[in-house]
């Protein structure tokens, strides 16, 4: 719920910055801690959510990862992630960059360690929500939190 608060949160802060990356990382290792003691059933785990992805450019001056995040050809396409990559994504996150306009959170540029050589991916917040709480709901997370 605290993230869906950030949908409307005009200024932003380093600190504020800083309290949103520790609940994403908390959320998703929480995530993960639940798939791995099999407390969210397989349905939950195998489903796929549709990221975009974007692919990596490395320019021969620079040993910077650059990503092309306005390439209108076919290698933006979407990839289909399960929870757990989703999960591990952020839990080895080379690259967080918030994404919106007007001040206002959409979603998230995220590339793990492992995955920084080949491109990132932009996950809504809406889906980081939607895992957030079909896990919590599986659990009985949710019915207690009422």
């Amino acid at each position: 719920n605290s993230l869906l608060g950030r949908l409307a949160q005009k200024r932003w802060s380093d600190k504020s910055i800083f309290r949103l990356e520790k609940e994403l990382f908390i959320g998703f290792f929480s995530v993960r801690k639940l798939i791995e003691s099999k407390a969210v059933s397989k349905d939950v785990t195998s489903k796929k959510y549709s990221l975009l992805h974007f692919p990596a450019w490395k320019q021969l001056s620079t040993s910077r990862e650059e990503y092309l995040l306005y390439n209108p050809t076919p290698e933006r396409r979407k990839h289909h992630l399960t929870i757990r990559c989703i999960s591990n994504l952020f839990i080895h996150s080379f690259h967080i960059i918030p994404f919106g306009g007007n001040g206002m959170l959409c979603g998230f540029f995220v590339t793990s360690e492992f995955e920084k050589d080949k491109g990132i991916f932009l996950v809504t917040l809406f889906d980081i929500v939607t895992i957030f709480r079909l896990c919590a709901g599986q659990t009985g997370l949710v019915d207690k939190m009422k």
